[in-house]
């Protein structure tokens, strides 16, 4: 597990490497998880932040109707 946001430049992976994204609803319950216990609706939170989560993942592939994985 790598990203930008923990100070990665570059990864370097095999070439039968598998590599692929969280679905959106796992990452958001770590990302958000104090967000989400104070919240009066959790699952509103949840469904929120996954929908942007998933966004975020078109926006990354040049903004085509699909996400990158």
């Amino acid at each position: 597990m790598n990203s930008k946001s923990i100070g990665s430049d570059i990864v370097y992976a095999w070439k039968n490497a598998k590599i692929g994204v969280m679905e959106a609803v796992p990452a958001v319950k770590i990302m958000y998880a104090d967000e989400i216990a104070k919240a009066d609706n959790a699952a509103v939170v949840i469904n929120e932040k996954a929908a942007q989560y998933n966004d975020a993942g078109k926006r990354s592939c040049g903004g085509k109707e699909r996400i990158c994985r």
